[in-house]
Order: C-alpha cells, then structure tokens, then sequence
C-alpha cells in the first residue's frame, strides 16, 4: 500500500503497535469512497500520488492521541493536521472502535 510505505510514526509509536495495526486493518477494509474521505481529512486532498516520485519528500506522520484527564480514549476522535499531513490518533482499545472512529471522521 502506497499509504503505508510513505508514513512514519511520532512520538515512539511503532507500526507495531495495537492501534496502530488497527488503523491498518481499518483502512484497508474501507471502500475507494471512504478511503477518498479519509484522505481529505488528512490532507485536504482528493487523493494520494501514485508513484514514489509524486510524492517527493511528502510523508504521512501518525502520532499519538492523548484523552484528556480521566476521559475514555475510545471517545476521543482522531485529530488531523492537513496542512502537514499529520494524523493524531488515540490508541483505541479495538479494531471495531477504530473502525467508528475513522468512519465518522
């Protein structure tokens, strides 16, 4: 996946990481037309460059999402930073929180 080759995690998070492989799984079941949303949460754009030379030295940064004091972090909503291209992303508890999530942003 194009995505996933160009991104790069804030703040210690590894692709290893529950939530993280949650956001994978997440995407990679979303329609064109969902994933088409996504991508214009994140980056204002329409959608992603298809070959390593039309992305340049554009990178997608995930990083960490804190809920506030005593919050619940399954209901905090990612946060998205599209002049940089940056996601703030909570660590959900499960692949199907991550999938709410990220289907009502």
């Amino acid at each position: 996946d194009v995505l996933r080759q160009h991104t790069t995690y804030g703040g210690g998070l590894t692709g290893d990481e529950p939530h993280i492989r949650f956001f994978w799984q997440t995407l990679k079941g979303f329609t064109d037309e969902q994933r088409r949303r996504f991508v214009r949460f994140v980056w204002a754009q329409e959608r992603l460059p298809t070959t390593d030379d039309g992305w340049g030295n554009t990178r997608f940064l995930i990083k960490n999402k804190t809920a506030p004091d005593g919050a619940d972090v399954d209901k905090v909503f990612p946060r998205a930073d599209t002049c940089f291209f940056n996601l703030s992303l909570p660590r959900y508890s499960s692949l199907r929180v991550m999938q709410e999530r990220l289907t009502v942003c």
